[in-house]
């Protein structure tokens, strides 16, 4: 079913998991006086007080971490507190004692049963020596032969060789094996290495000779089938074991249950038979025992374990291939599996799509009649399910080319669900499958042009009425308004969703132009001659239309005709956003086809440029700078000293447009007016810097293109001015309290810096003020460790100086959080590293015999240990005087000199 339906469920469980660890921390304290119970609490079951991370340490071992406290605190427990010298126990009821009784318990099962099957295994050798020993005048040679070979798996060295020998020989003379050998041979069929092996000499065997089956080999084959181990091979045997008809169901049920164990990740396509003997007793357990073999079926497409409804897909789908009359009858029921909510494992919906698939090929005809008849009693999910069904359909080659009436009612059905609303999911939806189809393939979808085009009349009469529910939630109309009863973030959701509609139209839209572009643009231009620009809905499909017209791909004999048009919309006094939309189109005219603008409209951009109202104004800059870079000798000294002026425009629309002109300006403005342009876009990255709302990327955008001024007027000497501007205009950006706006303008620095050494100080004071700021994590520590593995290698690029100037600091800071030191180990080893490449041996010491003397070296400290006391023995040398020794020692220690 629908991904949003298994997050539900994921988000359930994981609030009982969430619920159940806090509740056993009371009992957890009382095992222990020593032992440490850290949680962190995030996203939204953090913010219910529950904790969605728990860690469990304690002085003299470390820990670990997650979700279910109960199971980090039973693999603590067990490994590190029995015998434990240090043990204090706080209060006789608590967890620990139940963990640790729970542990001896199973432990004591185990032991009991290997002792059961070790007095076998000697009873069995005992007979197989004496036999040996014996040498029974009736016995044949060969047969002592055999004894000899299978006795040498009880020794552990070459068993795969002897596996392999006795293998050979039971394919060649299986005569040979007696019913004592077999009983030796079942023995090793638990033996990981050898199993495989050993159940095909054990088939090959009884094959040959089924009255050599024991009553010990045959519970021996049962407790393979029940652990599914070589279920493939030893199923040849089924029929030798004399089981009932309820042992067989049994039997079979396990054999679906563990046909394919592989991840979907692996590379094996799961489609393939890799197990004939399961798929050959299926087809005879289905003539044989015909009604269970249906309950079976019946009952895996119903189970409630994902990986068990994905098997029987397999299954019959191999079966499918050998007799499709045994799948056939279970069409309906595979479908109805979509029904069924997926777990943690996944890969049902999946199986049971591309089953589906395989069997269109024979009969297209039956499955798509069986999806359709099936549809109306789905759920909502289901739907979803069946909606990725039909896209596999159409992105199927063989099927959408091999059946062209078939694929055009299959596009018929998405429409239908496009048009009908039905299927809502929030990761897949009709129109989302048609936005991607006709762009693969616009060929299918001729003819559906003027039904996108009422989707798009449709979708905005949809954005109208959502905008006038809206607006008037506060007013008492007679209207029912169906936004009323919902919250902020509910209402901001159907936005989100009728504005991606509305997107997926558009660009649905705009690749029909592209494969149809003499009717479907025609079709357009004719649309938009009969709107009415004083009707607000009219507006709306005028401007989404032109909107088309800008983002597809036409010839300039197509766009010709559109000229005197353009003209009228950029003159549409009556909607500004037409005027608007239309100067978005004569920027990309301007940029992909200027050669067809006439003068006539160029000059209409010279007026427009500086219209009243500043966002055409806005708009107009933008594609006049178009113009800039086409053709920069037709731009006149008095539009050249107009745009100048627009930098001290307040207005922050203007102030975007004119950022993005200014590498265009500057190459066609004298030298002369360079410093000019320099002052004009330092003074516009002031003003908005100032701003109490200012906008960080626009602001970054401005001090990036002042620094390149700065470099062009100021060649000799632009250092101080550029330090003055990072120091002002960036920095404060690198503090700020939002986490990614602070790494963001910290980048910018790090690559300011790499142009010039005089940023280092700035650079390495932000930097460690941001590290000191976002302190590691335990559950996000890839996180963590992502941003300082970058700045921590900006610091070898910079100057020994720069390190030693705040060398104090950083040992400071480690120093204060060596109580945290596993958390902190990865900070530790990099300032480490560093100060040795930078030889502040001095510092390096300093830091080294702190953490020897207030951290314990317990297990889990062992690398971090290493590699400090490595630092230490490097640093004692140097401050020794002794460098010309430090060769000798790498050589010595066998380590590279990188990794200390």
């Amino acid at each position: 079913m629908a991904n949003s339906l298994y997050s539900d469920t994921k988000f359930n469980d994981s609030l009982e998991l969430a619920r159940r660890s806090k509740s056993i921390v009371p009992e957890l304290k009382h095992w222990c006086s020593h032992l440490k119970i850290v949680s962190e609490y995030g996203g939204m079951i953090g913010q219910m007080g529950l904790p969605t991370m728990n860690y469990v340490s304690c002085p003299q071992a470390g820990g670990g971490g997650g979700m279910n406290l109960e199971r980090v605190a039973q693999d603590f427990i067990i490994t590190n507190c029995q015998d434990c010298q240090f043990h204090t126990e706080v209060f006789p009821k608590n967890l620990g004692r139940r963990i640790l009784e729970r542990y001896k318990e199973h432990v004591d099962k185990l032991n009991q049963n290997r002792e059961e099957e070790q007095n076998i295994i000697d009873e069995v050798r005992k007979k197989i020596k004496g036999k040996i020993l014996d040498r029974f005048k009736f016995s044949k040679t060969t047969e002592i032969s055999i004894l000899r070979l299978v006795d040498k798996l009880s020794n552990n060295q070459n068993q795969l060789q002897v596996a392999r020998s006795i293998k050979e020989s039971s394919g060649l003379k299986p005569a040979f094996f007696s019913s004592l050998s077999l009983d030796y041979l079942v023995l090793f069929l638990d033996k990981e290495d050898i199993s495989a092996d050993i159940a095909d000499a054990v088939v090959n065997i009884l094959l040959a000779d089924p009255s050599k089956l024991s009553d010990f080999v045959k519970s021996r084959i049962l407790d393979c089938f029940a652990k599914g181990q070589n279920l493939n091979k030893i199923v040849r045997l089924a029929q030798y074991l004399n089981l009932s008809k309820e042992e067989e169901f049994f039997l079979s049920t396990l054999l679906i249950n563990n046909y394919f164990r592989k991840s979907y990740i692996s590379q094996d396509d799961p489609f393939e038979n890799f197990s004939p003997f399961i798929i050959k007793y299926f087809q005879e357990y289905s003539s044989r025992e015909q009604e269970n073999f249906k309950i079976a079926v019946f009952n895996s497409l119903k189970d409630a374990d994902s990986g068990v409804r994905k098997n029987i897909c397999l299954i019959l789908y191999q079966l499918y291939v050998l007799d499709k009359t045994i799948a056939i009858p279970f069409l309906d029921n595979m479908i109805l599996v979509y029904n069924i909510q997926e777990d943690s494992h996944g890969g049902a919906d999946w199986a049971v799509s591309n089953t589906l698939i395989r069997f269109c090929y024979a009969d297209v005809d039956l499955v798509l009649d069986a999806v359709s008849n099936k549809f109306n009693t789905l759920s909502a999910g289901a739907k979803v399910q069946i909606l990725k069904f039909y896209d596999k359909f159409l992105e199927t080659e063989d099927l959408r080319e091999s059946f062209p009436v078939h694929s055009s009612a299959v596009i018929d059905k998405i429409i239908g669900f496009a048009g009908s609303n039905e299927i809502k999911d929030d990761f897949e939806d009709p129109f989302t499958v048609l936005r991607d189809l006709t762009s693969s393939y616009p060929a299918k979808f001729k003819g559906k042009f003027e039904v996108f085009l009422g989707f798009l009349i449709s979708v905005i009469k949809e954005k109208n009425t959502f905008n006038w529910n809206k607006s008037n939630l506060d007013s008492n109309t007679t209207t029912f308004n169906p936004l009323i009863g919902l919250n902020v973030y509910e209402i901001i959701g159907l936005e989100t969703k009728i504005s991606a509609k509305l997107s997926n139209v558009k660009d649905i839209l705009v690749n029909l132009v592209q494969e149809d572009e003499t009717a479907n643009f025609s079709e357009i231009i004719k649309i938009i001659r009969n709107l009415d620009s004083k009707k607000t809905q009219d507006v709306d499909i005028k401007i989404y239309l032109i909107s088309v017209i800008r983002s597809s791909i036409k010839s300039n004999i197509s766009l010709v005709q559109i000229l005197p048009d353009t003209y009228n919309w950029l003159l549409d006094m009556d909607a500004l956003p037409v005027r608007m939309e239309a100067l978005k189109l004569l920027a990309v005219l301007l940029e992909n086809h200027i050669v067809i603008v006439p003068q006539t409209i160029i000059d209409l951009l010279l007026l427009l440029i500086k219209d009243s109202e500043v966002v055409v104004k806005k708009l107009a800059i933008d594609a006049y700078g178009k113009i800039l870079i086409k053709k920069p000798s037709t731009v006149s000294e008095e539009i050249i000293n107009y745009l100048l002026d627009q930098y001290e425009s307040l207005y922050i629309g203007i102030g975007k447009a004119m950022s993005g002109i200014t590498y265009p300006l500057f190459n066609i403005l004298p030298v002369e007016k360079h410093r000019e342009l320099y002052r004009k876009v330092a003074d516009m990255l002031n003003i908005h810097c100032a701003q109490k709302e200012k906008d960080h990327d626009f602001c970054q955008k401005l001090l990036k293109q002042a620094i390149y001024l700065n470099r062009a007027v100021n060649s000799e000497n632009f250092v101080t001015y550029e330090k003055n501007m990072v120091k002002y205009y960036l920095l404060p950006d690198c503090g700020d309290l939002d986490f990614y706006k602070a790494e963001k303008a910290i980048k910018l620095l790090s690559d300011l810096r790499r142009n010039n050494a005089d940023l280092n100080d700035l650079w390495l004071a932000s930097v460690l003020s941001f590290i000191y700021k976002y302190p590691p994590h335990h559950h996000e520590i890839a996180i963590s460790n992502s941003f300082r593995k970058v700045f921590y290698s900006e610091m070898y690029y910079l100057r020994r100086s720069d390190m030693a100037r705040e060398s104090e600091s950083i040992t400071g800071y480690l120093k204060k959080h060596i109580d945290e030191v596993d958390l902190y180990d990865y900070d530790i080893i990099n300032v480490l590293n560093i100060f040795g490449y930078f030889s502040l041996h001095k510092e390096n010491l300093n830091l080294c015999n702190y953490i020897v003397e207030n951290v314990h070296n317990v297990p889990s400290r062992e690398y971090l240990f290493h590699i400090v006391n490595d630092h230490k023995f490097l640093s004692e040398l140097a401050l020794a005087g002794k460098e010309n020794l430090l060769n000798e020692f790498f050589i010595k220690s066998k380590i590279d000199g990188s990794t200390i």
